[in-house]
Order: structure tokens, then C-alpha cells, then sequence
């Protein structure tokens, strides 16, 4: 079976999506994720244009976002297994970076506000109301960056 590198669903979406733009041809997740090879992957393109099947790609339009809003089904999914497991940190994606130099504190307290003033995802929370679940999208606003100075504790070997 073709996997990308990493093999994650998000990669598989992209490539999906840089299909659907480039080459006005549908092709699904799951097509994806069945056809072992390119050629392949190739072939069922082309057969879908052969049949006509261009992709008919909708206009993206703003709608409300305010006050309550039901989740999708993937949201849902996501709320259930944190009901079973909430503390489990399966979802996170760590990573480090090194600073070199000084660090501009207001700086970045500004990029995070602007990159969660772009991502609606990012300012998303999940409620429950009367039994359902909903989300609500905080306006957008300044990003609180707390600063804990670790400057005095000795670095482990190897950072």
C-alpha cells in the first residue's frame, strides 16, 4: 500500500487537495491510500477525465461564527476519545527549537496573536450545552505568553 513519509492523514489531504487544484480531478482519501503506486494513482486520473468527472471545486465563503456551533464529525470523534482519555497527549506534535541570541518577548507575543487572529482553529473551544456539544469561536484578541526564566538551572549534557 502507498504511504507517504510520515504516513499521517494530513499529508494524504494535501496531496488530495494539490491533485484536486492542479489536475481538476476528484480523487478521494481512500483512492489515495488504496493505490499502491503512482502509475496507478496516474491511471485512475486519467480515467476520471476520460469520464468526464472534472472537479467542480466551490467557491470558499465566509459564514457567522458567532455563538454556538456544532461540531463536525471528525470534532466529535475528537471529543469522544478526550472524554475517555483526557489527559493523554496522543495528539500533540512536540518538537524544540534553540534561540540563538536574544529573544524578543513582544516579538513573538505578536506573531502568536497574529497567527491565532488567521486560525479560527486556535480559538476554538468545546461546550457542552443541554447534552450536545458545540464549539464557539473567540473573537480574536492579544495572546498571553507566560515567561518562566530558567536561566539559573544547569543545562543536561547533550542540549
Amino acid at each position: 500500500m502507498w504511504r507517504p513519509l510520515g504516513a499521517h492523514s494530513l499529508l494524504v489531504t494535501q496531496v488530495a487537495s494539490r491533485i484536486r487544484s492542479t489536475l481538476r480531478v476528484d480523487l478521494s482519501l481512500r483512492d489515495l491510500f488504496l493505490e499502491p503506486t503512482v502509475a496507478g494513482l496516474a491511471q485512475q486520473v486519467e480515467r476520471l477525465l476520460a469520464d468526464g468527472q472534472e472537479a467542480a471545486v466551490p467557491p470558499i465563503v465566509p459564514v457567522p461564527r458567532e455563538g454556538a456551533l456544532p461540531l463536525s464529525f471528525g470534532q466529535e470523534r475528537m471529543w469522544f476519545l478526550y472524554q475517555l482519555e483526557p489527559d493523554s497527549p496522543v495528539y500533540n506534535l512536540p518538537s524544540r527549537f534553540r534561540q540563538a541570541g536574544p529573544l524578543d518577548l513582544a516579538a513573538l507575543a505578536g506573531t502568536f496573536t497574529a497567527i491565532a487572529g488567521r486560525h479560527e482553529a486556535l480559538r476554538t473551544r468545546f461546550t457542552p450545552v443541554g447534552g450536545e456539544v458545540t464549539q464557539r469561536i473567540d473573537p480574536p484578541g492579544p495572546v498571553a505568553l507566560p515567561v518562566v526564566d530558567l536561566a539559573g538551572l544547569a543545562c543536561p549534557q547533550g542540549l
